[in-house]
């Protein structure tokens, strides 16, 4: 039992002294920060000082660097990530601002996807002359 704690004990060591990096699924990073020891302080103390060490952001995503979103046409930075704001319908032109149910957002307006003539069924999708647009679809009657 004394050689399985001290494993245990061991292997929390090397996790905590390694500079292990975590990506969560939202993009953002996290870095264990590696813990000092005392040359002075004993083996309990320093163990336990290293195994308190907080886990702490190393970055904000695009809120700590909104220049990583310039990198890309019509994007900004909205509430911590990159988004398109000339298609996105909850960033429509702007962070924030959104179109109702049903409505996407289209070269700088709000519209119905399912009735525009310009906008059929997806943004800068032209109906021939002479067909409507139906329920996304074009000549649909």
């Amino acid at each position: 039992m004394a050689s399985f704690a001290l494993l245990i004990i061991l292997l929390l060591q090397e996790i905590v002294t390694s500079e292990t990096f975590f990506k969560r699924s939202d993009g953002l990073h996290f870095e264990v920060v590696r813990a000092s020891t005392d040359a002075t302080a004993g083996r309990r103390h320093a163990l336990k000082k290293k195994l308190s060490v907080p886990v702490v952001r190393r970055d904000m995503g695009c809120i700590a660097e909104p220049q990583l979103c310039s990198t890309h046409k019509h994007e900004k930075c909205c509430r911590g990530r990159c988004r398109n704001v000339h298609n996105d319908a909850m960033n429509c032109g702007a962070c924030g601002r959104f179109c109702p149910q049903g409505y996407a957002y289209c070269a700088g307006s709000c519209v119905d996807l399912s009735r525009d003539h310009g906008n059929c069924g997806k943004c800068g999708n032209v109906c021939p002359s002479g067909l409507t647009c139906q329920r996304g679809l074009c000549g649909y009657d």
